[in-house]
């Protein structure tokens, strides 16, 4: 019989020993495999360990054997949750809650996927079903908490956090949930309390090293605000940021087509244009340029890993010598240094980039584009700066395009660092 190896597998999981659980599963499995229990059982241990490919196979395995198994459809669920397929996970949940409408775990897992899907109002209702059967369910206090707080009732959200941590001052998703609203609000010094506590409990999770940073760096009033922004509509931000952005590579252009400026006053032309690309681009930059201020803070160089402090040098030495450029352009009446200038302000996003790629294929599209805008602002300084109409327009709609694209490839990089 499979009893006792199963019983002893239920004993290690709660243990937190899932190694040896899987161990005794298997050898369970292996007495009595038309056992759905065992398969469910080892679905959630496989799952546990993070071998999501494997707890998914054996989940499906567990509901043929027995189709009308909730906990069955629940590990299903759950492991195809990690994996990030959202839709069918949602799909096994709601079987699973068809065959037990009263389990509020199932509630808090549905209302995680509502969460992840940004659905905040659906996930606000799968959390309030499942505390309505158990008002202690984590999950469903967490889920409750950040869906308040993307709905605008940041004071509720708050409430709902602290009344969770009450009952369980040891629980890092708490915490960290906690330390997210607070950031959303404002308050960096909450924000970093709590951030710091959810890591010392969970120092495995790499985004809350992610988050506590950004905490860190809201104390400074220009990233506090920008961040603020992006954590309440990260796509109204990323469309009013991408709006700016266009405004300003093809606004001055316009301009000059329209106005035809006089020689002398090209060098006015390049420095306005100048300065509203290192605008664009300092907002575009704020991480590295907020890293290399928090490389003077007494924990600056603890919390920093040696590449974000490369890329903070980096930048904002390519930043001063651009500025330098555009100064000793405008001093000496020279077009051909400030646009040498403004040509090296585009280089910042991909040598930042080069620093905390994660993958060989971003790198090196990084370095490529590195080299390209640095081969241009050399090029730059031989152009004949006399030529109105259409060059004006053809070469900042080549590098938005291309810079457009590398800030695509860049971003994707940093959520796939941020999630890891």
């Amino acid at each position: 019989m499979s009893d006792a190896p199963f019983q002893a597998a239920r004993l290690l999981m709660e243990a937190g020993r899932y190694d040896l659980a899987e161990a005794k599963l298997r050898l369970a499995a292996a007495i009595e495999p038309e056992n759905a229990a065992v398969h469910t059982s080892l679905s959630l241990c496989l799952a546990a360990q993070g071998k999501l490919a494997q707890a998914v196979d054996v989940a499906r395995a567990a509901i043929r054997l027995n189709p009308q198994s909730d906990t069955a459809h629940y590990a299903l669920g759950s492991a195809l949750f990690y994996q990030g397929k959202l839709e069918p996970a949602l799909a096994a949940l709601k079987e699973a809650l068809r065959l037990d409408p009263e389990s509020a775990g199932y509630h808090g897992l549905l209302a995680f996927i509502y969460a992840k899907q940004l659905r905040w109002q659906e996930a606000l209702d799968a959390a309030r079903h499942g505390l309505e059967i158990d008002p202690q369910e984590k999950w469903c206090l967490n889920v409750r908490g950040v869906a308040l707080s993307n709905l605008g009732r940041g004071k509720e959200a708050s409430q709902t956090l602290e009344a969770a941590l009450s009952d369980d001052p040891e629980n890092w998703l708490t915490h960290a949930n906690r330390g997210f609203v607070a950031l959303r609000a404002g308050d960096s010094l909450r924000a970093q309390g709590h951030l710091r506590e959810a890591l010392r409990l969970n120092p495995s999770q790499a985004q809350l090293r992610w988050l506590w940073i950004k905490s860190i760096k809201s104390r400074f009033a220009p990233y506090r605000w920008l961040l603020r922004l992006i954590l309440s509509d990260p796509s109204v931000a990323g469309r009013a940021l991408l709006g700016l952005t266009l405004a300003v590579f093809f606004l001055p252009p316009y301009v000059r087509f329209v106005t035809n400026p006089a020689p002398d006053s090209l060098s006015a032309y390049w420095v306005g244009y100048s300065s509203l690309l290192l605008v664009v681009t300092a907002i575009w930059s704020i991480n590295p340029l907020m890293n290399f201020l928090l490389q003077f803070a007494p924990v600056g160089g603890l919390i920093l890993s040696r590449r974000e402090r490369m890329a903070a040098c980096c930048t904002v030495g390519l930043l001063a010598s651009s500025l330098a450029l555009i100064a000793g352009g405008w001093a000496r009446g020279s077009p051909e240094l400030i646009r040498c200038g403004a040509h090296a302000i585009m280089l910042t996003l991909p040598l930042n980039a080069l620093f905390l790629c994660r993958t060989a294929g971003a790198a090196a599209f990084s370095l490529a584009s590195v080299l390209a805008l640095a081969v241009l602002a050399i090029a730059s300084l031989s152009w004949p700066d006399n030529q109105p109409g259409s060059f004006d327009f053809m070469y900042p709609a080549g590098i938005l395009g291309a810079w457009l694209l590398l800030t695509s490839v860049i971003r994707r990089q940093m959520y796939a660092a941020r999630s890891s």
